[in-house]
């Protein structure tokens, strides 16, 4: 039999990475993306073995996002065959019964991300996510300097608080930086982090 195809069926591993993370931000069918016999791997989670497995997975951890956003337009893609490596952020707040809180590209500490994709004839295979669960920084409790950095960054982005000068000085060192001048000098790809920050602060 024929398999239908139509043209937003993904097919590369990128079109495949892409379509998980658009449906994980919609609510969409992330399982029909996974082959019946995947693996796949979430920190402070059992590991998941078949679709069965990993919907509990899903079923684990989907509930505790309010809601959630990826900055796909600026993911970093790192591909060799079969396997797709994806570096980004993303954005959104947990529910209540979670601890509550939000986060941004900048602030909080669980919207940086890498996750590793290994795609075989359209489906996910094996994929593991790295990042730090805790999204809003809640866990004070065993990192203390948590509690100190985050309200750095709440402070640095309240107008009339000195929160535009400290971005207009991490900007102006983000620019002035020996390893920007040399990779913009190159015409490398600046990393997705100087991106973020560069696009959020206006240079």
């Amino acid at each position: 039999m024929l398999e239908i195809m139509t043209i937003d069926t993904p097919r590369t591993p990128r079109e495949v990475a892409i379509a998980y993370f658009k449906a994980v931000d919609g609510g969409g069918d992330i399982l029909s993306l996974f082959a019946d016999d995947a693996y796949a791997f979430f920190p402070k989670h059992p590991y998941a073995r078949g679709k069965k497995e990993i919907g509990e997975l899903v079923g684990h951890i989907a509930p505790l996002w309010k809601s959630i956003q990826h900055a796909i337009a600026l993911f970093n893609f790192f591909e060799q065959g079969d396997t797709v490596v994806v570096e980004g952020s993303s954005r959104g707040e947990l529910q209540d019964d979670a601890g509550g809180g939000t986060w941004t590209e900048t602030e909080g500490f669980g919207g940086r991300f890498c996750n590793v994709f290994e795609v075989r004839d359209g489906k996910i295979q094996r994929l593991h996510v790295y990042l730090d669960p805790d999204y809003a920084g809640h866990d004070t409790a065993r990192y203390p300097w948590l509690r100190d950095s985050i309200s750095s960054l709440s402070a640095a982005h309240q107008p009339g608080k000195g929160g535009r000068r400290v971005a207009s000085r991490a900007g102006r060192a983000a620019r002035s930086s020996p390893w920007r001048r040399r990779h913009l000098a190159g015409g490398a790809v600046i990393s997705f982090e100087a991106r973020t920050m560069a696009r959020l602060m206006g240079s």
